[in-house]
């Protein structure tokens, strides 16, 4: 799932969720408050989970709608 979400590791992915930049443009990071966490995998499931669900619909349109529709 990582690398189809650009980042190369599971340990990337981790640190971009619990860590937040410390400074716009600045490469430090600093621990998120957890309600900050939790609201970040919360969002990023449903992003994950809204994207599927319309590559999915997508999928089946294309199967079931006539060509010349």
């Amino acid at each position: 799932m990582c690398t189809l979400l650009g980042i190369e590791d599971m340990e990337g992915l981790i640190t971009e969720i619990v860590n937040k930049e410390a400074f716009k443009g600045v490469s430090a990071r600093s621990p998120a408050k957890p309600n900050l966490v939790a609201g970040a995998v919360e969002a990023l499931a449903k992003a994950l989970f809204n994207n599927m669900f319309n590559w999915l619909v997508a999928k089946m349109n294309l199967q079931l709608l006539p060509e010349e529709s």
